[in-house]
């Protein structure tokens, strides 16, 4: 109504009607956002142990997912750290791992809050039996701290085509995934921006890819094509927004900075006419 006066932005929840700056209007439909991403480089995959490179950037609510693959379901992966340089080891948690058949492991594991800067991520399995292996990392951000990891989901199963779904339930989520393929020529593709594909000892695949605007509440294909056929294991997971986290659908912002209305769709602000 004319006249009224709009809530201030720390209680937004509690209102349809908010007032703020054109960022801070921004910053409540803020999605997930990806930073950077590293790959172990020894193609032969070799040793209990493998590192990977990257530079995480110094944004706001940062998550580290790193994914590994391996010939074997056995020795299993003892654990996982990020090391900033000059810094101490940071441990990351396991969120899903799956197996095909007595031949191949996907993993998929997360840390919170990883330090920014240049550093390390290394992968440690339980022993080296001669199973060859490849591991990696991608950093994103706008990500919920207190509980990163939504929706997950593990698949495996054999032919030319990897098939997994992931069905997102926070707004301005994203999704993520691991394939451990048991053959791979090369020629394989991915159906949303790969992370990386790998060839492990020349023949075995180990690849990741995301995306950034799943569909909310529907189920998401996570496809790898035109492989060997083969068995496969495939990982995925949510990684949940931190922002637009009661945000009530049809909520008005009046913004101060350029003098508009925005109305909230669910899912982003339109500008009101």
């Amino acid at each position: 109504p004319k006249g009224q006066v709009g809530i201030i932005m720390t209680d937004y929840k509690a209102s349809k009607r908010i007032v703020g700056t054109s960022s801070e209007r921004e910053s409540l439909a803020t999605a997930v956002k990806f930073d950077a991403q590293g790959v172990s480089s020894d193609p032969s995959g070799s040793g209990a142990t493998l590192t990977a490179s990257l530079t995480i950037g110094n944004n706001s609510n940062r998550v580290l997912i790193v994914t590994a693959g391996s010939y074997n379901q056995s020795p299993t992966i003892s654990g996982i750290t990020w090391t900033p340089s000059g810094g101490s080891a940071e441990a990351l948690t396991q969120s899903v791992t799956d197996i095909t058949g007595s031949d191949g492991r996907s993993d998929l594991w997360y840390l919170i809050n990883p330090t920014i800067g240049s550093g390390t991520v290394t992968c440690t399995w339980s022993s080296d039996a001669g199973v060859k292996r490849r591991v990696g990392g991608m950093s994103f951000y706008n990500v919920n701290q207190s509980s990163p990891i939504g929706v997950t989901n593990a698949v495996d199963g054999s032919g030319t085509t990897v098939s997994g779904t992931i069905t997102p339930t926070t707004t301005g989520s994203a999704i993520v995934d691991s394939v451990m393929w048991l053959t791979g020529g090369g020629s394989e593709t991915a159906e949303h921006t790969l992370g990386w594909k790998t060839l492990i000892n020349g023949d075995r695949l180990h690849g990741s890819q995301y995306n950034l605007s799943p569909t909310i509440n529907s189920a998401n294909s996570m496809q790898y094509a035109n492989g060997q056929s083969a068995g496969w294991a495939w990982v995925g997971v949510e990684i949940k927004c931190q922002n637009q986290v009661g945000i009530q659908t049809n909520s008005i912002f009046e913004d101060s900075t350029n003098g508009k209305h925005y109305i909230w769709s669910g899912s982003a602000w339109t500008e009101v006419a």
